[in-house]
């Protein structure tokens, strides 16, 4: 992270574009998928990209994160 947001959103939807083509390429139909991000304004490109791959699509904040911490994780449920 480098504290730059626009820096950050960038390199945070370019490596999960990267996880996301190999969950395309190895991940099993009905398969799961969990990434950490940090909310952004590409939180909302990113759901959508995991929505499109996967029948379920959940944003989870852990009881044990901060209430200011930006961190949440994108979960796929049972891949198409």
């Amino acid at each position: 992270i480098s504290g730059v947001r626009f820096i950050d959103d960038t390199n945070m939807i370019d490596l999960l574009e990267i996880e996301l083509s190999i969950v395309d390429k190895t991940l099993v139909k009905g398969g799961n998928f969990l990434a950490k991000c940090f909310e952004g304004r590409s939180t909302e490109f990113l759901s959508k990209e995991i929505n499109k791959r996967f029948k379920i699509m959940k944003r989870l904040k852990p009881d044990s994160s901060r209430k200011i911490s930006k961190e949440i994780y994108l979960l796929g449920l049972n891949k198409n």
